[in-house]
Formats: C-alpha cells, structure tokens, sequence
C-alpha cells in the first residue's frame, strides 16, 4: 500500500471520529526502517516494530542498538510534535537458528535465537526501557504456530517469539525481569 492510500485511509478515519464527536488518537504501525516524514504527518502516534534480532547484532548488544536505532530514526520524525512514539514491536526469537542482518556478507556471531538469549534481551531490553521511559508493545505473549509456513531452512523461528507456548505456559527456562523492583511510574 502506498503512504497516499494510507494517508486517506487515516484521514477518513479521522474524519469520521471527528464526525461522530470520538476524540481518540489515529496511528498505524510498521516496520522502523519504513517510517518516512510523510507518513508521520499522517498520524498521531508514530509506532514502529524493531527488532534487533533482525539486525544480525549479538544479544549482547540489542537493547543499546534498540535504543539507537529508535532514537535516531523514529523518534527524530516527531520532533517538534506533540506526537507519541511508541515501539509497536519488540522481541527476540526463543529458537530456530542466528539470523546475520540483511547486509551480511559473514556471520560469525549474529542474532541467536534461544532461551538465554530471550533472557538476555528481556532483562536489558525492558530494564533499560523502565529507566529511560520507553514506551513498548513486547512481541509476543504466545509462539503462533500457523506462522511456521514462514519459516525457511536455518531460519525457523517465524513461530517461537512468544513468552508462552501455544498452550499459554511459560517456556521452561525462561526468567521474567525484575528489574530491582522498579515499575512503570
């Protein structure tokens, strides 16, 4: 769909909260890579899906390039605003292979998807979104199983981004963050 097509669709939206005296905000999600200026002017709340599994960084270093990437691209297209910005997607993977990133041309390290990755990212990702006030949407509660018509051969985790099996219990191993107590103000 083109942001034009979009555009109307919200402004229609709008149009129609307007009309029927509704006062709630309009938004649209997508992938952080795809925001443009234009679409922003199109919404109220900005929300992009980042992944840094994707991204072919080490766990190690998600959160910080979460962070990075959020500033320096989504939360720059609000400036000025009195705009939200929310990250509509964030996650990782509790099995299924290492993604190396799109512009790879080695992968010694990479994303790894796993349980103690899944750990690792939760407890920086989510500790450091308290601290610095983050707004997020953590992707998943449930692994999906229909999505594993997406997986491809070494990239089988379409279906494993959830905190919960299909059958809503948690998955062995994996460690809720505490975060030292602290919640959300």
């Amino acid at each position: 769909m083109t942001i034009d097509k979009l555009g109307t669709i919200l402004s229609d939206t709008k149009q129609n909260f307007t009309k029927n005296k509704i006062d709630l905000p309009v938004a649209t999600s997508d992938l952080g890579d795809d925001w443009t200026a234009e679409l922003a002017e199109k919404v109220d709340v900005v929300m992009s899906n980042i992944h840094p599994f994707f991204a072919g960084v080490t766990v190690e270093e998600a959160a910080g390039w979460t962070w990075t990437f959020w500033q320096g691209h989504d939360i720059s297209l609000t400036q000025g605003t009195t705009k939200s910005n929310v990250i509509s997607e964030v996650g990782w993977p509790s099995g299924g292979g290492t993604d190396c990133g799109t512009d790879a041309t080695t992968c010694a390290q990479g994303s790894v998807a796993g349980i103690d990755e899944m750990n690792t990212f939760m407890d920086s990702f989510i500790c450091q979104s308290l601290a610095n006030s983050t707004s997020y949407f953590w992707f998943e509660a449930f692994d999906e199983p229909w999505k594993v018509r997406f997986n491809t051969k070494g990239k089988e985790w379409e279906d494993q981004w959830g905190l919960m099996d299909p059958g809503r219990k948690l998955k062995p191993g994996l460690k809720i963050p505490d975060c030292g107590g602290k919640t959300v103000d």
